[in-house]
């Protein structure tokens, strides 16, 4: 009982630190092209992470608890390393002020613990192939869909006033809202599946299932998560990549609004922290390419396609040395 309250507070803290690193690149154009000041950012992405599990269902929890693991022989450990590794990542990246996904984090972690702690046989492989293109692919779109709002919008307004700006700042809060229950939606969802498992491993329930609570006391974690925010990845996606303008915040927010939603309703867990700034990338290199520091988009592309083999990697060393202490006591 003692480590099943373990890991319970493992997923509660790997929630936590999800909403804190995911509405950090949530409100990041908001903060950047001034549609809101800071305090104001993190309430709007706070109540989105709280209210989106209850909008969009359980699509991403199914996905993640019945598609990529045969479950019925995990066994507590192995969740209790892949959240090991998940937390060490997230934290890791978040002091470098690295804009990082918490999907790919979480799917790497499971990855390699399952692999040595239940073996190959466990993989649901077409399940994973499908989650991991999901992972791979939904930044590139939203980098073509933040490109082709903000050559509309530009055209749009081409003969417009200076105040035209103002609409488009005021355009962003629910925007920003709207992209941020999204976000908390497959944000609260990972960790709720995580739960389900561990409580249908435990003996709780006969099946792998869902509860209200579940979904509601993960949404609580990762809106407080969301309420203090990781500054650092709010530097490097609203300042380091380029100068946002208003333009730029509304595209963007518009671009990886639909992403997201799209994703959750076709039960895909995704990162919208890549997205977003695949999506800004775009908006800025449609107005001009040398816009982008593309230095610092390097930086998080590495992260992007690493984070799965890196957090597979760490889990799996835990574990193995978890199997070989354990052989050692016996």
């Amino acid at each position: 009982m003692v480590f099943l309250i373990i890991v319970i507070i493992l997923i509660f803290t790997f929630a936590f630190l999800s909403g804190f690193n995911g509405s950090a690149a949530v409100v990041a154009p908001l903060i950047s092209s001034r549609a809101a000041n800071f305090k104001a950012a993190l309430i709007i992405a706070s109540t989105g992470n709280l209210i989106g599990p209850l909008v969009f269902g359980t699509f991403v929890a199914k996905t993640i608890g019945e598609g990529l693991f045969e479950i019925k022989t995990f066994k507590l450990e192995t969740i209790f390393f892949a959240l090991i590794a998940a937390v060490i990542w997230n934290t890791v990246t978040w002091y470098f002020g690295i804009p990082s996904s918490s999907s790919h984090t979480l799917i790497g972690a499971l990855l390699g613990a399952t692999i040595v702690l239940n073996g190959f046989s466990s993989l649901i492989l077409p399940g994973l192939y499908k989650v991991i293109l999901f992972l791979l692919l939904s930044p590139a779109v939203g980098f073509i869909a933040g490109y082709v709002i903000t050559e509309i919008t530009n055209f749009a307004l081409k003969n417009s006033k200076p105040k035209a700006n103002n609409y488009l700042r005021i355009s962003q809060i629910p925007l920003s809202l709207l992209l941020s229950v999204g976000s908390g939606a497959n944000n609260a969802q990972r960790t709720t599946a995580l739960m389900a498992m561990v409580f249908f491993i435990s003996g709780f329930y006969k099946n792998f299932n869902i509860s209200f609570w579940m979904l509601a006391s993960n949404a609580v974690a990762a809106a407080a998560g969301s309420l203090l925010g990781g500054r650092r990845i709010i530097k490097t996606v609203g300042e380091k990549i380029y100068n946002i303008r208003p333009v730029n915040g509304f595209a963007s927010l518009a671009a990886s609004s639909a992403v997201i939603i799209a994703s959750n309703l076709l039960g895909g867990p995704i990162s919208s922290t890549h997205i977003l700034s695949s999506s800004l990338v775009g908006s800025g290199a449609s107005e001009r390419v040398n816009k982008v520091r593309w230095h610092v988009i390097n930086r998080i592309l590495f992260v992007l396609f690493f984070t799965i083999p890196i957090t597979a990697a760490i889990s799996m060393l835990l574990s193995y040395i978890y199997k070989l202490i354990k052989g050692m006591m016996i």
